[in-house]
């Protein structure tokens, strides 16, 4: 659990708080200059009290990965001076830090024990003058405020002569006398507008990274990072790219307007140059310091233009994955509504059934049976959880048995969600011995937006247990907050495009007893099945048990990488004694106008089919491979070569 002021902060690294059905709305203000949170921030470093949540840091380097999207950098050729870093130590800023109060190192010292703990070579450089521009120098320019007219000259050549660079918080709001000048220069420079800050009331302090992206790969979709409550406000960013955005612990208040880690790769006219931007302040790191070096290390490798290997988290080509279900209690007829609206749109919803009460009703069990999935939603209403094994087994066996009664057979039941989101480990252990191999479980179960194992059952495949946390608002947590319809379908779709946003699963849970045919709920659905329907060409809408299935056979790949020379392959091995579906792997190229091209290093080996995702990534798709290990030379053309 964790309670935040503006002088301390504690962490439970385990489920972060407990207030994730209380934590829903905030109000705040913007266009506060940052300069003033700035010194802030200095001014406090000192005294915050912070308990630093220690995560395990994936290692960078050579070898294998399966599953949940370690980093594999792959660098071609030799760690050079073309690759070196610089770290710009900005007078202007400092003398405008030192006349107000504060002190450039508190800026520059993280960012020295993230290179010295990284072992990241690194070079400090005051003046601009003589930089140039390699393919695959890094230029970081740390929480530079102020900058001279000359020196944002040569920034900009610099950029055009393809220089990357990584820039945390603002840069050049203030010219080389502190005097103001705005955020215009940043919009010229990287083609980014700081539209805002969060305040400090608003409570939103959790950076999410989006999944499968050139630089975030080793950190578990919308993983939340805690970014503390001390210091300079976070700024919101609009331009480029989105690689995250900060919300509150539920991840509401997210979305375009919430975006604070953006990146691009520029025109071929200015060199492919990248730029990453980090729209909060160095004095965040040491909350969670491990998870904000790994993100600081994968972006400079992509800017350095290290092409990176790692498993997609959804089927091709889909970058989001929804379940829509509805657990089915007390009004359970209506869920004969909702089973319309989701065969009125060619969707497969999942319905989650309390026993005691679908005995009252077999007819309809059978009907929604024949198109949608049915799992379990205990016997009766009332927690599994804290009761004895010997109580939790009758129970389990009691709702099997009631099921059995009006389905006759019941090997497709393989799913549950406990009632009141109530269970604990013994819960979880029975029912993998009883068959059922997902379980649809609360908001606090995992720190990422992705389904989880259980953890004794991580590499028994089919019969893993898959765990599916509730990653969205249900209709408990909506309905207090919005009465029309009109409202309801706004705040559905808005949690709906931060799903999308942020790459993630999304398990949406609705109750029977609030979706008869004329209330709010059910008039909201169908405004909000359309604005879904637009994005399935990306998004994939499928029942939680085909998700589960998918978790599953996602884990039957693994790879391994080989370098020599300017030489990149790959060992691909497909584990299990059928064809696998439609995993895949994700390739960072090393700049745009590039495309993957993938040869077979043996002759009959089955050549994966190569999906170009942005111009930056491509996919390589393992469709119906047989299991085995194959082997692959990859090699990165230009475009426009046939």
């Amino acid at each position: 659990m964790y309670e935040a002021t503006t002088t301390n902060v504690n962490i439970d690294a385990a489920t972060g708080t407990n207030r994730a059905r209380q934590i829903w709305q905030g109000g705040g203000r913007t266009g506060i200059r940052y300069g003033l949170e700035l010194l802030a921030a200095f001014l406090l470093i000192g005294a915050a009290a912070v308990t630093v949540y220690t995560s395990t840091m994936s290692s960078l380097g050579w070898g294998g990965a399966r599953g949940s999207g370690i980093t594999v950098p792959v660098a071609l050729g030799k760690t050079t001076k073309e690759k070196q870093v610089l770290l710009l130590v900005n007078d202007a800023t400092a003398r405008y830090l030192a006349g107000v109060g504060g002190n450039n190192e508190a800026i520059l010292k993280p960012w020295r024990n993230f290179f010295m703990q990284e072992k990241i070579p690194f070079k400090e450089i005051t003046r601009l003058d003589a930089v140039r521009a390699p393919a695959a120098s890094v230029l970081v320019l740390p929480s530079v405020i102020a900058l001279s007219d000359a020196d944002r000259k040569r920034l900009l050549a610099y950029r055009d002569a393809g220089g990357s660079v990584l820039v945390t918080s603002t840069l050049g709001a203030r010219d080389a006398s502190g005097a103001w000048r705005g955020y215009d220069w940043l919009k010229e420079f990287l083609g980014v507008t700081i539209t805002g800050e969060i305040p400090r009331e608003r409570e939103e302090r959790h950076l999410n990274l989006f999944g499968d992206l050139p630089f975030v790969q080793s950190h578990g979709v919308a993983e939340r990072i805690w970014l503390g409550m001390q210091g300079a406000n976070p700024l919101r960013l609009r331009g480029g790219r989105a690689a995250g955005s900060i919300t509150d612990w539920m991840r509401s208040g997210g979305g375009t307007d919430a975006v604070a880690v953006a990146y691009d790769e520029l025109s071929p006219e200015q060199h492919y140059a990248r730029w990453v931007m980090l729209g909060f302040s160095e004095t965040t790191w040491e909350f969670q310091r491990n998870a904000t070096h790994r993100l600081l290390a994968n972006a400079i490798a992509w800017l350095q233009r290290t092409p990176v290997i790692y498993p997609a988290t959804w089927p091709s080509p889909y970058r989001a994955a929804q379940i829509i279900e509805m657990d089915t209690e007390e009004g359970f007829t209506n869920a004969t509504h909702f089973s319309a609206m989701m065969d009125k749109i060619n969707a497969t919803a999942t319905f989650y059934l309390l026993t005691e009460v679908a005995r009252q009703h077999p007819n309809i069990v059978r009907t929604l049976a024949k198109r949608h999935e049915l799992g379990y939603h205990g016997d009766t209403h009332v927690s599994f959880a804290g009761q004895s094994e010997d109580v939790q087994s009758k129970r389990i066996a009691t709702m099997q048995a009631q099921m059995r009664e009006i389905l006759g057979d019941i090997s497709k039941l393989t799913g549950f969600r406990a009632p009141t989101e109530g269970y604990d480990k013994t819960t979880e252990e029975l029912l993998l011995r009883a068959g059922i191999r997902h379980h649809a479980a609360d908001p606090n179960r995992a720190n990422t937006r992705t389904p989880l194992f259980f953890p004794s059952t991580k590499g028994m495949q089919e019969q893993a247990l898959v765990v599916l946390p509730r990653t969205q608002m249900d209709d408990l947590n909506i309905l207090p907050a919005a009465v029309e319809a009109k409202a309801i379908a706004s705040m559905l779709k808005s949690d709906f495009d931060g799903v999308r946003q942020m790459g993630a699963l999304g398990l949406l849970s609705v109750h029977s007893q609030n979706f008869a045919l004329f209330s709010p709920l059910a008039a909201a659905f169908p405004e909000f099945l359309d604005h879904l329907r637009a994005y399935r060409h990306d998004v994939w809408l499928a029942p939680a048990g085909e998700v589960a299935n998918w978790w599953r056979e996602r884990e039957r790949l693994s790879y391994k990488v080989r370098k020599s020379a300017n030489k990149l392959a790959i060992d691909v091995s497909i584990s299990g004694s059928r064809p696998a579906a439609a995993v895949s792997l994700i390739v960072n190229h090393p700049r745009g106008g590039t495309a993957l091209q993938v040869r077979p290093e043996k002759s009959n080996t089955p050549l994966p089919a190569v999906r170009d995702i942005d111009g930056l990534r491509s996919a390589m798709v393992f469709e119906n491979m047989r299991p085995g290990t194959y082997s692959y030379s990859l090699t990165f053309a230009s475009a426009d070569i046939k």
